[in-house]
């Protein structure tokens, strides 16, 4: 055999290669896949037909539409699942078509094979990981009534109205691109609020105007009023909207489409005021946020510590992760009792002499409840990954 006649067998067979592989991308010929790529393809059938027929997306920011797998299959645009699915499993599912901001899609395939593969939220495998009963220890605890409830009757009995991550040593690491949060809680719709761990250190006022009970440019402590905005309220929009840079880097835009709006509690607290129910800080209530300071009762409803009774208690700062998060940074919380005062956090929770001081700030997000579980045990080491399907309009 000649070097010619060894060169077309050559060239064969890379083609024969390349249609064999062709077959198995496309579905055709038999081949069959993973059940996370059954998910994409049905993502990718939902956005074809979300193309072809425009008026089926939602309208309207935070709306959404869901198709059913039985509908792209019946139009054409899949197979039956079980033909892509090991040994032809039956297979149903679905995907929602999620309006973000700026007109950005989010598709969240759902697919249910039964015993073999059930798509999974992440606030389900949060707390899948977690949540066992929790009554002492750290880990995820049930808040019901503005109560952790603590006896096993009642953990069995009564509904969550969230979950609430409390302890040092508690695995709730989430990793999206190179940003890393931790999960503060869980709210009973599934949304995972999570504080971001890279700090705007030392760069920050919570609010610098001028006050008229100090005769200074002390600033004052209200977070929000009738739409003016303090400069900490400000600057953790600016992060959002990328026009802050963090140590080393600028917020990763592709997060502010992962989020839900949340309402965050902004009431000023007394020291001498007592509880972690967030009943003080409540009272005042910012809807349909998408970023913000932590408030005061979550730091001290993090901690283990029974004599953290009051926020400024020094025993709030035990057994506590958000005390590691970093040392000087602001909260949302002002202080009730002297307009120009704040709570800053130090390892422990501190009142700012000024609002006017600088110090740093780990905003606060929800990652929506249609967060979908890719991989990860949640440690520091193994932190917990998304995954996400999105496309502009």
């Amino acid at each position: 055999m000649d070097k010619q006649m060894l060169k077309y067998f050559g060239i064969l067979g890379v083609l024969i290669v390349v249609m064999i592989l062709f077959f198995m991308i496309t579905g055709s010929g038999g081949g069959k896949y993973e059940y996370r790529d059954i998910e994409l393809l049905m993502v990718r059938a939902a956005r074809k037909y979300a193309t072809e027929n425009p008026k089926i997306l939602p309208s309207s920011e935070n709306s959404s539409q869901t198709i059913s797998s039985k509908t792209l299959i019946n139009l054409g645009y899949l197979e039956d699942l079980s033909t892509y699915a090991m040994d032809e499993t039956n297979c149903n599912g679905s995907v929602e078509i999620y309006q973000t901001i700026s007109g950005i899609y989010n598709y969240v395939p759902t697919l249910n094979c039964g015993k073999y593969f059930n798509s999974k939220k992440l606030s389900e495998k949060i707390i899948e990981d977690n949540y066992g009963g929790t009554t002492q220890g750290p880990g995820l605890y049930v808040r019901y009534d503005g109560k952790f409830l603590t006896d096993e009757n009642d953990i069995d009995r009564l509904p969550a109205d969230e979950y609430v991550f409390r302890g040092d040593t508690v695995n709730n690491y989430i990793l999206v691109e190179d940003m890393l949060w931790r999960v503060v809680s869980i709210d009973k719709d599934g949304n995972i609020i999570a504080i971001m761990v890279d700090n705007i250190k030392g760069n920050t006022t919570w609010d610098n105007r001028y006050n008229a009970e100090t005769l200074d440019y002390d600033g004052v402590n209200e977070y929000e009023m009738n739409g003016i905005k303090s400069r900490i309220m400000q600057s953790a929009e600016d992060i959002f909207n990328e026009k802050v840079a963090l140590i080393d880097k600028l917020y990763s835009g592709r997060i502010k489409y992962m989020v839900a709006p949340m309402d965050v509690c902004i009431g000023k607290r007394s020291p001498s005021d007592e509880g972690n129910d967030g009943s003080v800080e409540c009272q005042k209530v910012l809807e349909n946020q998408y970023i913000a300071a932590l408030p005061v009762y979550s730091f001290m409803s993090a901690s283990l510590d029974e004599n953290c009774v009051r926020a400024t208690s020094k025993s709030c700062g035990n057994y506590n992760f958000l005390a590691s998060v970093g040392s000087g940074w602001w909260t949302a919380t002002g202080n009730a009792d002297n307009t120009s005062e704040a709570y800053v956090l130090r390892g422990r929770v501190l009142i700012s002499q000024s609002c006017s001081y600088r110090d740093g700030l780990h905003p606060i997000i929800a990652f929506g409840s249609r967060s979908m579980y890719s991989k990860g045990s949640g440690t520091y080491d193994d932190p917990y990954i998304l995954r996400y399907f999105m496309k502009n309009a």
